[in-house]
């Protein structure tokens, strides 16, 4: 959505004029760049607590009791 959005922008008031370009893409990418910011701790907590092993236990071996 903030792609078309800036796309729209540029269409409409960059009629021949492509310094507006850097104005557009750097207001466009700063929504962008703080979602990103915003979820890394989050997706590193996700990874953590989906590869690594839950609170450093290790699986017992199982014992033969005939």
């Amino acid at each position: 959505m903030m792609i078309a959005f800036s796309a729209t922008l540029f269409l409409v008031f960059c009629d021949k004029k492509l310094w507006m370009l850097v104005p557009i893409s750097g207001l466009a990418f700063i929504p962008i760049a703080s979602f990103v910011t915003l979820q890394f701790p989050l997706m590193v907590d996700l990874f953590k607590s989906t590869y690594l092993p839950i609170f450093g236990k290790k699986k017992k071996k199982a014992s033969n009791s005939n």
